[in-house]
């Protein structure tokens, strides 16, 4: 299961980057339909030969039972990791995929390419101080790429699968819509 892609450039931050994902799945499991039909009853011709004869009674009786059952099965799961990276220099990116494999339970990490800058800006926070530290997460084509801003603030996305598009960057719960284009993006970002 892919979870995102990390978009890190140096210096990052000395505590751990933690990623959650939660997936819950409701799949329906079984579906009986269980039908019984019954002829109309009439009494035979003997029984009215031999039985009670005229005095019987001879209303018919028609039966259909239908019973319908339905199971369904809710899967949670929430899968957490912190990871550690380190670069060499300032000047540095790495661009990482990072997948789950719910199976075996197991990570699986895949370095990507790195193109031009496609998104960047500086995160502030509510008394205009840089915010530095911050995870920013980009939501775009069915990916989200995630960053951590440096000691001033600034953040930037360089993944060659950013696609064009409507997207979106959010920082500590606050959601900022954009369009990426071609060309380099900046929007800049204000934290409670």
């Amino acid at each position: 299961m892919y979870l995102k892609t990390l978009d890190l450039g140096g210096p990052l931050p000395d505590s751990p980057l933690s990623f959650l994902s939660s997936e819950v799945r409701t799949v329906a499991d079984a579906a009986t339909t269980l039908t019984i039909h019954m002829p109309e009853y009439h009494p035979a011709w003997l029984v009215l030969l031999f039985g009670c004869g005229r005095g019987c009674d001879t209303t018919s009786t028609k039966v259909v039972l239908t019973n319908t059952r339905t199971t369904q099965v809710t899967k949670a799961q929430s899968v957490e990791l912190d990871v550690h990276f380190h670069l060499m220099t300032p000047q540095q990116r790495l661009i990482v995929e990072l997948w789950y494999d719910n199976v075996f339970g197991t990570w699986a990490f895949r370095e990507l390419p790195q193109c031009v800058m496609l998104v960047s800006g500086v995160a502030r926070d509510a008394k205009g101080r840089p915010a530095a530290g911050q995870k920013v997460s980009l939501q775009s084509g069915g990916s989200t790429f995630t960053t951590v801003t440096d000691p001033a603030g600034n953040y930037s996305f360089f993944a060659c699968h950013i696609k064009p598009g409507a997207a979106s960057l959010m920082a500590q719960n606050v959601r900022t819509p954009l369009q990426i284009q071609r060309v380099p993006v900046r929007q800049d970002l204000r934290l409670p």
